[in-house]
């Protein structure tokens, strides 16, 4: 949904991004749209009660978490550590407190070293990319608070549920039902008829629901940002923090008799799973760069080998001869002969293959070496010529060479 940031196009504000950003906006408000309609006109679904069900007698009582507080508390706090993290993210790149980063990877590169490269003197770039990068974030985390909202709303009024203090808020006329006709289907109640109404929306809890989605967003968001690994602590206990934020609203429902356990249970589920999906499936936070496949071993037919540029390139070139299998004289026609060169004695006798040193022979080639061509008409033996030659460049060959193979068929 989301369009990556054009390596050419570092802090640019193109017209294809702001196009992207419209439609993207225009998603989300699209996606609001049925909340509205919901509120406005949709009526909860009528269920009634029986006269001797316990569980919707509990008092009412003033939520200790009210609507306001949840919602203003799970936006600000996910755009806060976006605001954040995106900002150190922006200066320092993922490496950030990390004591065994690469500076050379491409992934802890930063915003800010990024907008370098094409544009060194424009600081108005590099402010709008910060602010771009934040929006791809935060943009996410909204359209998923409305999904997970109508996701809610959708099993409010459908199901009808009668919160713990429904009888409370209706206060049924007496008059109107009489209790040993068992479930009571008509309207009797003569409260006040939008506590009434809200009084039927029980299940799946909406607090519960909120709460979860924007910590888990949170908890998950601190998990992919925070690599400061030089206090491994930190991460964990913001993640602490950020849960039992949740954990205590989710609680909190049940001591003011707004909800069951079990709605409050399934609004927790229903958060959590919509976190996940859109921190794995719609924004980008996890995602990873693919690997650059390395290039394959060149293979070089029919070459005379000639002895390489020892003092450039450090190759040492050894023929080794095999021991011949049981029953057979080293002059056997099909005698194999292998030919090996290794950069900078990285490889030692462990690395060769056994049969070469079980009643075999090595011999170091000090001078250019002719093998024979290919004639079909005679049957000659088979050479194969092996170089492991460092193909790393010079920033990688100090902390880990890297071998290239070339391998010929002589």
């Amino acid at each position: 949904m989301f369009p990556a940031t054009e390596s050419n196009n570092v802090g640019a504000c193109t017209k294809r991004k702001l196009a992207f950003t419209f439609v993207d906006i225009c998603i989300v408000g699209l996606a609001a749209l049925p909340l509205l309609i919901f509120k406005v006109s949709v009526t909860p679904y009528m269920r009634g009660f029986y006269c001797e069900d316990d569980s919707i007698k509990y008092p009412f009582k003033n939520s200790t978490i009210t609507s306001t507080a949840l919602y203003t508390i799970g936006f600000v706090v996910n755009l806060i550590l976006i605001c954040l993290f995106e900002f150190i993210h922006y200066l320092y790149g993922s490496s950030f407190g990390s004591s065994n980063a690469n500076p050379s990877s491409e992934s802890t590169t930063s915003y800010t070293e990024s907008s370098q490269v094409s544009y060194p003197d424009s600081t108005r770039r590099k402010i709008y990319q910060y602010f771009y990068n934040v929006y791809r974030v935060f943009l996410p985390f909204v359209f998923g608070a409305v999904v997970e909202h109508l996701t809610t709303d959708i099993g409010k009024y459908s199901i009808g549920r009668l919160r713990p203090h429904f009888l409370s808020v209706c206060k049924p006329d007496t008059a109107q039902y009489d209790c040993t006709s068992g479930y009571i289907t008509a309207d009797v109640c003569t409260g006040d008829q939008s506590l009434i109404r809200e009084a039927r929306l029980s299940f799946p809890s909406g607090h519960a629901s909120f709460s979860s989605y924007s910590m888990i967003f949170a908890i998950l968001y601190v998990q992919a940002r925070l690599q400061w690994r030089s206090v491994r602590l930190l991460r964990p206990l913001v993640q602490l923090v950020l849960f039992y934020m949740a954990f205590y609203t989710c609680l909190s429902r049940v001591s003011d008799y707004k909800h069951h356990w079990s709605d409050v249970l399934a609004g927790a589920i229903i958060g959590f799973l919509t976190a996940v999906l859109v921190v794995f499936k719609v924004s980008d936070l996890f995602e990873t760069k693919p690997k650059k496949a390395k290039p394959a071993a060149p293979v070089i037919q029919n070459m005379s080998v000639q002895n390489p540029e020892h003092a450039i390139m450090g190759l040492q070139h050894f023929t080794e001869t095999p021991a011949p299998p049981p029953g057979r004289s080293d002059s056997h026609p099909h005698y194999h002969s292998q030919s090996k060169g290794y950069c900078n004695s990285h490889f030692t006798e462990d690395d060769y293959d056994d049969g070469y040193y079980t009643g075999g022979s090595r011999q170091r080639n000090g001078g250019p070496q002719k093998y024979p061509g290919n004639d079909i008409n005679t049957e000659r033996p088979i050479s194969t010529q092996v170089y492991y030659i460092d193909a790393s460049d010079n920033a990688e060959r100090e902390r880990k060479p890297t071998f290239s193979k070339m391998t010929t068929q002589l």
